[in-house]
C-alpha cells in the first residue's frame, strides 16, 4: 500500500517535533515533506491534528493461547492495533507454558494465520514455570525474550544459570520480582487500605528483596535484565543503584500503577485486583517521578484477560489481572503528559524507541526515511469514554470504564498494513 499522511505532526523521541506529509511506499517511510508538497499515493489520509509516533510497542502481554480463557491470539491482536499497538510481547505463561519447541512452534503457527499485529512470544525459563530445572530455550535460535512470568524462580543458582544461557544467546529475560513466602494468600497492598478492607495485604518489600536478588545475579553474569511491572518506591531506586553499574538493566511500569494507588480502590472490587498490587500513593508518585528522570525506560500494559464472572465474586476469590491494550495510549497521555507535563518525545522513548532497543528490534523506534513503517496515530486533544461495549478485547476487567481520557488513537501502521481504529477497518 502506498499513503500519504496529510499535514500530520510527527514526534521523534531523541528529536524536535515535524510538521508535515509522511509518505509511505511498499511498507516504508519513502519520505517527509512539507505540508502539501508531497506527491499524491493511493491513500490519501486527511491528518491535520493528529500526531504520529513510532509504532507502539507493548513489552508485556498475555494473550491466553493455549489455554481456556476467552481471548486468544486472535482477540487479543485485534484489541492491541485497536489501541494502537503494533507490536506486543506474549509472556509464557499459557496453559500448558511455552516451555518446549513444540508449544512455542504451534502458538507461533497460530500467529502467522490469525494475529493482527507482530507477536513477539517469550519463552519460559524454566520447565512448566517451576523453577526445578532449565527450559529448552537455549536449543531456540529465533527468540528474544525469555521469563518466567507469573513466578519467581525460588532457586538463585537455578536462575544464574537461566541467565548464563540468556548472555550466552545474546536474551533479554523479563523478571517478575516477588517472594511468595511473604506475599502468602494477600490479595491487595499491604496497608491502610487492606485494614479497612478486612483483607490480606502484599507488603511491598514482597517485590523490593527480589528485585535485589534479580539485580545481583545479574551484575554476577552480565546477562540483560528487564524488571516487569515495577511498583513500589524502593525498587525502582535498587533499579537506579543498579544502573549506575550497568546499562544491561532496563525496567517498565504499568499505566494502572502509575494511575492509581491503594486509597483509590473503592471497596471489595476485584478490577482493582491486580499483580503486583496498586500500591501506597508515595509509590506511585516515586513511579511518576522515575519517568521523569529518565529511570523507567517502558510502559507496559501486563494486559492480562479474565472471564467476567471471575472477576465478580471479590477480591479473596477472583484471579489477578486487568486488561490494558486499550488503554495503554489514553492513560500515558492524560495521566503523564497532560496532567504531569512528560513530553511526547519522553512518551515515544518510553512507548516505542526503548521497547526496540531492548528487545533488538533494528530500524524500529523513530519515524526516518528508509526505515519500515510502523506507525501509532494518534488524536491527542481527542477524547474517548471507555465503555465495556467499545472494548476490543475479550476480557473487560479494567476499572477504568466510564472515563473520560484523552488521547484516542486513530491509525495502526505496520508495514504495509493500515488499520483505521475510529473505522474499525483495515485500509
Amino acid at each position: 500500500m502506498d499513503a500519504v499522511f496529510r499535514k500530520i505532526t510527527m514526534v521523534d523521541p531523541f528529536g524536535p517535533e515535524i510538521r508535515g506529509d509522511l509518505v509511505v511506499r511498499k511498507g516504508r517511510i519513502a519520505g517527509i515533506y512539507p505540508c502539501g508538497k508531497a506527491p499524491e499515493a493511493e491513500r490519501e489520509i486527511p491528518a491535520e491534528g493528529l500526531t504520529a509516533f513510532p509504532g507502539v510497542i507493548d513489552m508485556h502481554a498475555h494473550l491466553r493461547e493455549p489455554g481456556d480463557n476467552p481471548e486468544d491470539i486472535e482477540s487479543g491482536t485485534r484489541a492491541a492495533v485497536s489501541g494502537g499497538i503494533t507490536t506486543l510481547v506474549a509472556m509464557a505463561n499459557t496453559r500448558p507454558p511455552c516451555d518446549s519447541r513444540r508449544v512455542y512452534e504451534e502458538i507461533m503457527s497460530v500467529v502467522a494465520k490469525k494475529a493482527s499485529c507482530e507477536v513477539i512470544q517469550a519463552f519460559a525459563g524454566t520447565t512448566g514455570l517451576e523453577g526445578r530445572e532449565l527450559s529448552g530455550f537455549p536449543s531456540l535460535d529465533s527468540l528474544k525474550a525469555v521469563s518466567d512470568d507469573g513466578v519467581s524462580v525460588e532457586d538463585s543458582g537455578l536462575l544464574r544459570e537461566v541467565f548464563r544461557h540468556c548472555r550466552q544467546k545474546g536474551l533479554v529475560y523479563l523478571s517478575h520480582a516477588e517472594d511468595l513466602s511473604l506475599r502468602r494468600d494477600g490479595v491487595l497492598h499491604e496497608g491502610e487500605k487492606s485494614r479497612e478492607l478486612g483483607l490480606p495485604g502484599i507488603p511491598g518489600a514482597a517485590e523490593d528483596i527480589r528485585t535485589y536478588r534479580d539485580g545481583a545475579l545479574s551484575l554476577l553474569e552480565g546477562n540483560r535484565l528487564h524488571f516487569c511491572h515495577v511498583s513500589t518506591e524502593e525498587s525502582l531506586e535498587l533499579i537506579r543503584r543498579f544502573k549506575k553499574v550497568t546499562d544491561k538493566i532496563t525496567c517498565e511500569v504499568t499505566p494502572h500503577h502509575f494511575t492509581l494507588c491503594d486509597a483509590d480502590i473503592p471497596g471489595d472490587d476485584a478490577l482493582y485486583k491486580m499483580n503486583p498490587p496498586l500500591r501506597s500513593a508515595e509509590d506511585r508518585e516515586a513511579l511518576i517521578r522515575g519517568i521523569l528522570d529518565g529511570t523507567v525506560d517502558v510502559i507496559a500494559t501486563d494486559h492480562a484477560p479474565h472471564p467476567a464472572e471471575e472477576k465478580t465474586g471479590g477480591f479473596q476469590v477472583a484471579p489477578f489481572g486487568i486488561t490494558g491494550f486499550e488503554t495503554l495510549i489514553p492513560l500515558s497521555i492524560e495521566i503523564l503528559h497532560y496532567k504531569n507535563g512528560v513530553s511526547l518525545s519522553r512518551i515515544a522513548q518510553l512507548l516505542s524507541a526503548n521497547p526496540a532497543r531492548i528487545l533488538g528490534l533494528s530500524g524500529r523506534g523513530r519515524i526516518e526515511k528508509g526505515q519500515e513503517a510502523w506507525l501509532t496515530v494518534v488524536d491527542l486533544a481527542g477524547h474517548r469514554t471507555l465503555t465495556a461495549e467499545t472494548l476490543r478485547t475479550k476480557g473487560k476487567n479494567t476499572p477504568f470504564t466510564g472515563l473520560s481520557l484523552r488521547g484516542v488513537p486513530r491509525f495502526t501502521m505496520m508495514k504495509e498494513k493500515l488499520y483505521d481504529i475510529e473505522k474499525d477497518k483495515w485500509l
